[in-house]
Parts: structure tokens; sequence; C-alpha cells
């Protein structure tokens, strides 16, 4: 199928079998007519690979939070702790940096961790009293 697929854009059309062959389960007009049929299919196609990409860019995220998770932990904090910290000293580093940062320079991710606990914990000014509730 693959190379079907690929040699055919390449030259810049399908030929009826491989689009037919590609598009199975079409009904009405659209299983026969070839004009119908190559919209459909050059639609499926962008969504099938926009479909890999997120999928893919979704599963990066998730390996960056769970890594950069376990570095913050060994210095004694939490991941979202870290982040709000982060966020509050004005630090702007995106995941991937810092999933870079923790496994390469230790050295420089302790000093982001160390400006994260200083700005992180805000201590509340008044307790709300709710016995009078």
């Amino acid at each position: 199928k693959r190379g079907l697929t690929t040699s055919a854009l390449r030259r810049g059309r399908f030929p009826r079998e491989v689009t037919f062959m590609l598009m199975k389960g079409l009904y009405g007009r659209a299983k026969k007519s070839m004009k119908i049929a190559f919209p459909l299919l050059m639609k499926k196609l962008y969504r099938n690979y926009m479909f890999r990409t997120r999928r893919r860019r979704g599963q990066f995220r998730s390996m960056w939070i769970t890594r950069i998770n376990a570095a913050s932990r060994e210095h004694g904090i939490k991941y979202g702790e870290f982040r709000d910290g982060l966020k509050r000293a004005t630090v702007v580093i995106d995941r991937k940096m810092l999933c870079a940062l923790a496994q390469t320079e230790p050295a420089s991710f302790k000093v982001l961790v160390d400006e994260a606990k200083r700005y992180g914990k805000v201590e509340r000014t008044h307790k709300r009293d709710i016995s009078d509730l």
C-alpha cells in the first residue's frame, strides 16, 4: 500500500485502482466516480497525517513532563510546584528545554529548582474562619 501511495503522489496523481483500494468502504457514487473519490482520498490522507503528528506531539509532552518531574523530585520539589515557582519567578522556558537541562546540565537545572523554591510557596496572610458560617 505505502509504496503505491508515495510513488503515485510523486507523479502528482493516483491511479484509479489505488484510489479505490485506499478508499474502500465508500457507498453511492463515491465508490464508482473518480471525481468524487479523489478529493475524499486527499482529505483522508491529510487527516491521517495530522492525527499522527498531533498524537506524537502529545507523547513527547508527557515524556518531557515525566522526566522533569523525576529530576525535580530529586531536589525535593514536585513538578507542579516547580512549574508554578518558575512562573512566579518569571522564568520563561519550555518543557523541552527543561527536559534537556535536567538530562545534560544537572547543575543548571538545580539553579532553576532553587529559583522555583524561592518564589514557589506563597504563605497566606490570613486564614479563613469558618466557625461562624
